[in-house]
């Protein structure tokens, strides 16, 4: 009896503790637990009030509280993921499509290499003529104007894409239409894609790994020789170079991006990589070797070039600077961390200080190349280009006669030593490229909503031929039009 009394005690007590030990672990952090990795939002604690209590609410978003920061979480959410993973070949992570042969991929990826986020040819072609006129009138200037596009993963390695997606559609991509535009209207641009599938089949080594979406490490040492390669041959002087020595082979000591999406699906372990290569790189120096001054805007791959070696740093100037989205500085660090929001900043200033505007985008971008820069530059070269000043001047006026707006300008020449008139003028720059982007970003996602609603496509299509239009053009009207609306009603 005392044998089985002290069983049930320490039964009792083993289960005791398990129960206890999630709420130990929040409190004080008994055993360390890895961090899950990616961007998510976490309920915060909320503020007790006796409304919210018998209105229910308060209980609601405490539970929640409880759930989103009781110990041993990040574990759980691993152990769940892995059983998913290794269990039934399903990844609970957003956006990821586990391909044959367990190779990674994001799903958008694919999408846009069979034409699913298609944009349609005009607005295309409208953007391949603005930025063949920015391009002209940089190059009047003695400023080159470069676009790259950078390969997206599932067109390289379409073989490992997962059965689920029809590979025979026929469909038209940005990409297609993209380059055919460029390509007519004879604009200066570097295709990585082609230059990756041309070189696919005799390299040595892995282009993209087996689980991450950006090139590899040994992709990007072949992207940025024959990119720079590029800009020495229209800049017309040296530019430093660099030597690929011998380096290693390695399927466990992967670095930087090689394997970000198996990062993100928040395994207990990793699944197993290809074997890839990271050579050495050693930069050339010289007295005759002159580093340009760039301005790149672009997308995550650009942080390949700095990520995993140093190509921005030793090759381009000490002002160089890179615009992640042309929303944010993201390098060099020491810019990244004390700039001011790229809207803020005086476009024209910023363009003509350069020797080399560089934009970097992978063909999944493509929906919006430049994202946004293309607009705002073409608003600042145009004459006749409608818009952008005059929503500047409009919002300069709005600030001096808001309260609101303008003791925040107030603040910002105090805290920045400026006058109220300069402050007053970069807060309105600032608002109005906020929201000539937004109004780029609603026109685009309006026109992208009337060609896959059969009805509405119809009926633009009636107003098309009334107004004696094309329709793509009388797309990008109404879409435009809806897109000022939305402005208005807000």
């Amino acid at each position: 009896m005392k044998k089985a009394a002290n069983i049930k005690t320490g039964l009792f007590a083993f289960i005791f503790m398990m129960l206890l030990l999630p709420a130990l672990q929040k409190t004080i952090s008994i055993f360390p637990v890895k961090p899950l990795e990616g961007s998510f939002d976490l309920a915060e604690k909320p503020q007790f009030s006796w409304k919210a209590w018998i209105s229910g609410s308060y209980q609601e978003q405490y539970t929640r509280y409880l759930e989103d920061h009781i110990g041993f979480r990040n574990l759980l959410v691993r152990i769940r993921n892995q059983i998913s993973f290794s269990l039934y070949n399903k990844t609970l992570a957003q956006n990821v499509a586990i391909g044959k042969e367990g190779v990674l991929y994001q799903d958008f990826v694919i999408e846009a290499m069979l034409g699913q986020d298609f944009i349609g040819e005009t607005a295309l072609r409208t953007n391949a003529e603005k930025l063949k006129f920015i391009q002209d009138t940089l190059h009047k200037k003695n400023i080159e104007l470069v676009f790259v596009i950078a390969p997206g993963k599932s067109s390289v390695l379409p073989e490992y894409i997962p059965e689920s997606y029809d590979l025979t559609t026929n469909r038209p991509s940005n990409y297609d239409v993209w380059t055919k535009f460029l390509n007519q209207l004879d604009v200066r641009f570097l295709d990585l894609k082609s230059y990756f599938l041309a070189i696919k089949d005799t390299c040595r080594y892995p282009l993209f790994p087996r689980c991450g979406t950006h090139w590899s490490g040994y992709g990007v040492t072949l992207a940025a020789d024959t990119m720079f390669r590029y800009l020495e041959s229209r800049l017309g002087y040296d530019i430093p170079g660099f030597i690929s020595d011998q380096g290693i082979l390695t399927s466990t000591d992967l670095r930087f991006t090689d394997d970000d999406i198996s990062k993100g699906m928040n395994l207990l372990w990793s699944p197993a990589n290809w074997p890839v290569y990271y050579p050495e790189i050693k930069f050339q120096t010289g007295a005759n070797l002159k580093k340009p001054n760039v301005l790149s805007i672009g997308d995550s791959f650009n942080q390949s070039f700095w990520g995993f070696y140093p190509f921005f740093g030793e090759l381009t100037g000490p002002k160089s600077v890179f615009w992640y989205y042309d929303r944010t500085v993201a390098w060099p660090e020491e810019a990244a961390n004390s700039s001011a929001p790229i809207a803020s900043l005086n476009l024209q200033e910023e363009i003509e200080s350069r020797d080399i505007i560089l934009i970097i985008t992978t063909e999944q971008n493509l929906s919006d190349p430049g994202f946004g820069f293309i607009a705002r530059a073409y608003q600042l070269y145009d004459p006749a280009a409608p818009g952008f000043l005059d929503m500047e001047i409009a919002f300069e006026d709005q600030i001096w006669n808001d309260s609101t707006l303008y003791y925040r300008s107030l603040e910002r020449s105090l805290r920045e030593g400026m006058s109220i008139d300069e402050a007053i003028k970069i807060d309105a720059r600032m608002l109005a490229g906020e929201k000539m982007a937004k109004r780029i970003r609603r026109t685009a996602e309006y026109e992208a909503t009337i060609r896959s609603d059969k009805n509405w496509l119809i009926e633009v299509s009636k107003k098309a031929k009334e107004n004696g239009v094309t329709l793509d053009e009388m797309i990008r009207l109404d879409a435009e039009w809806m897109a000022k609306q939305d402005e208005h009603e807000k």
